[in-house]
């Protein structure tokens, strides 16, 4: 009996071990995903803050850039925008061209697409009257995009669990019959 016991109780243990280590896991992923370089930059005399639309970006999806000068009354000036991929990611740069005016005349809005996966860093380009200035924003990691449905990929993902979970679900009906065996063949005994 106290064999049995043991047993049960590293099927338990176990079990808890794989649900703690899902859980931690799940958690470095979304901690690791935070990689916008939003934030205040100088470029030459200009002083910047720069904004993204998101934390996260994934290759062939679009997303927006917010650049507002915050050096006093902005006058006009052009933006240029261009990505530039890193050492290890094999992509040429891409140059991004338009109308990046706003309702507000300190600010400018970017739309981006990355085409490819990987590191990439954007270079600012700004020209004011007689001034210009450059800054490159830190490097971003761009993931690709997803190849199935999330809820897809959850099922899936979820599978093991659930079976581990029906396995537990039979492990506990086996010892909830073996007691009532027990009990009955005390009770015909006695």
């Amino acid at each position: 009996m106290a064999s049995a016991t043991k047993a049960t109780g590293w099927k338990w243990a176990t079990l808890a071990l794989l649900i703690l280590g899902l859980a931690l896991t799940a958690g470095a992923g979304r901690a690791s995903a935070q990689n916008a370089p939003s934030g205040d930059y100088t470029a030459g005399p200009f002083k910047l803050r720069v904004t993204f639309d998101r934390d996260t970006f994934k290759s062939a999806q679009e997303f927006y850039l917010t650049v507002e000068r915050l050096d006093g009354p902005a006058g006009d000036w052009n933006l240029d925008v261009t990505s530039e991929p890193s050492r290890s990611t094999s992509a040429t740069p891409v140059k991004y061209s338009g109308d990046f005016h706003t309702s507000e005349p300190d600010k400018r809005l970017v739309k981006l697409q990355i085409p490819i996966s990987g590191n990439w860093s954007v270079r600012l380009s700004l020209q004011s009257g007689t001034s210009t200035g450059q800054v490159s924003l830190p490097v971003m990691r761009v993931e690709p995009p997803p190849i199935i449905a999330n809820w897809l990929a959850w099922l899936i993902g979820l599978t093991p669990v659930l079976g581990l979970l029906g396995f537990a679900f039979g492990q506990w009906r086996q010892v909830i019959n073996r007691r009532r065996e027990k009990q009955l063949s005390e009770d015909i005994h006695t």
